[in-house]
């Protein structure tokens, strides 16, 4: 059986979530009680329980850390509006402001011969209609 209510309140988390990066900056949910930083927003802690919590801001910038290409024979695979971008770049990126933690991203504007660990990425609301993360270098 669904929990509408709490599925109701995840989505009033995301939907902050995604309005504070339309502002110009990355925020995550820092918990009041453990301090625990946590991706994707949610209403309650995962590490303590603790309901609520507050708005940090990451500043959106971080090292890249890991990458994958996604080519052309997964591309069935893909939602529908993705099957005419690939291949495309996906990666995560190690935010040092909140607790180092990993955003998975579409890394876009940099071609795929440049990429390497380390490199300084902007994380930023992308910019299509699509509620994505998109990192540029």
């Amino acid at each position: 059986m669904r929990n509408l209510i709490a599925e109701g309140r995840r989505g009033q988390c995301m939907n902050d979530f995604w309005s504070l990066l339309r502002g110009g900056a990355l925020h995550l949910q820092r918990c009041s009680s453990c301090e625990f930083v946590r991706f994707p927003p949610a209403d309650t802690c995962p590490s303590c329980g603790v309901p609520g919590g507050s708005w940090v801001d990451c500043g959106g910038r971080g090292t890249l850390r890991a990458w994958t290409v996604t080519h052309p024979a997964a591309s069935n695979r893909l939602p529908t509006r993705l099957r005419a971008e690939v291949p495309f770049v996906l990666g995560l990126v190690e935010v040092p402001m909140c607790s180092s933690f990993l955003i998975p991203v579409r890394i876009t504007g940099v071609p795929q011969e440049l990429l390497k660990l380390g490199l300084q990425m902007n994380v930023r609301l992308g910019p299509s209609e699509a509620r994505q993360l998109v990192a540029t270098a």
